[in-house]
């Protein structure tokens, strides 16, 4: 393995977990709800955003383990965890959209 991809695949991973905590910490601050630190279902939909949102980097730390263990081409590693980066971001910003849009009253 060339230590040029082993940093980029790392530096992939670091990036992908500093906007999933910058994101998770922009849900908890916005959030509505005034009880939201005893209520059980917020709490378990916190949970589930956070696995949602770190999945990725397991995912890519997995694929990169995998591919040094046994001993396949990196190139194709790196180019795996790019688009696997790439569907992350778009799944990041999506989750941003969403997180800014304003809660709807029912009728």
């Amino acid at each position: 393995m060339n230590i040029n991809q082993k940093l980029v695949i790392n530096i992939i991973s670091i990036v992908d977990f500093l906007i999933a905590t910058f994101l998770l910490f922009l849900d908890h601050v916005t959030a509505t709800n005034p009880n939201k630190n005893t209520d059980k279902d917020y709490l378990i939909t916190e949970l589930i955003t956070i696995i949602i949102l770190l999945c990725p980097i397991f995912i890519i730390q997995i694929v990169k383990w995998l591919f040094q263990k046994f001993k396949w081409d990196m190139d194709v590693c790196l180019a795996i965890c790019g688009s696997i980066e790439l569907v992350t971001l778009y799944i990041y910003f999506a989750f941003s959209y969403l997180i800014t849009i304003p809660p709807t009253e029912p009728y």
